[in-house]
């Protein structure tokens, strides 16, 4: 099976985020976006807390061409 894109979402020190950007290899692809969100941390202030962000607004974008 072949691996997938991941996001991470973990409280890193910026010299270990240096290392792991350091060790990825180039991005490949494109990304196309057709609805930029931006979040909130939610009720608690911790941004590790996925689940509970909170939708601040919507940014709908013009129709994407491929």
């Amino acid at each position: 099976m072949k691996p997938q894109p991941a996001l991470l979402f973990k409280m890193v020190a910026e010299r270990d985020r240096h290392a792991i950007i350091d060790a990825l290899p180039p991005a490949q692809g494109t990304m196309v976006c057709d609805e930029p969100v931006v979040v909130g941390c939610g009720h608690n202030d911790y941004w590790y807390d996925v689940a509970g962000w909170r939708i601040e607004e919507r940014v709908p974008l013009a129709a994407a061409t491929q």
